[in-house]
């Protein structure tokens, strides 16, 4: 509901730390870093690869509800799963391991996070760092 679209717009605002609108690939490495969520360059590349699909090298806000799993009903690439609703999948496309990396960005963001009044706090906590 609401509150979930005002918590991914604050984590989304927190990642963008240049304030640009987009999110580009350092600003996601150390959002990841942050999170526990160790990836190499070239996953962060499929990532980018899958999910900036205007190529601008950046993930805007609506590529970016497509990569947390909360794409709304008219994102253009359809996903597999529409709410932060975060049981593994199966039956893995092709694209190596990129939905198994999906889901634990997606599980540690909702680990992290949570739910709660506490939350938007909490969100500023974990990423306060990303701006150091």
């Amino acid at each position: 509901g609401a509150q979930s679209s005002r918590k991914i717009k604050e984590i989304f605002a927190e990642i963008d730390s240049d304030n640009s609108g987009t999110i580009d690939k350092r600003e996601f490495a150390k959002a990841m870093s942050v999170l526990r969520v160790n990836l190499e360059v070239s996953d962060i590349q499929r990532i980018f690869d899958r999910f900036d699909r205007d190529r601008s090298g950046a993930i805007d806000y609506n590529e970016f509800l497509s990569l947390i799993g909360f794409a709304s009903s008219t994102s253009r690439q359809a996903t597999a799963s529409s709410s932060l609703s975060l049981s593994p999948r199966s039956g893995a496309v092709s694209g190596g391991n990129i939905d198994a990396l999906l889901d634990r960005i997606r599980r540690k963001l909702e680990d992290n996070v949570g739910s709660g009044a506490q939350s938007s706090r909490k969100i500023k906590e974990i990423f306060a760092e990303i701006d150091a």
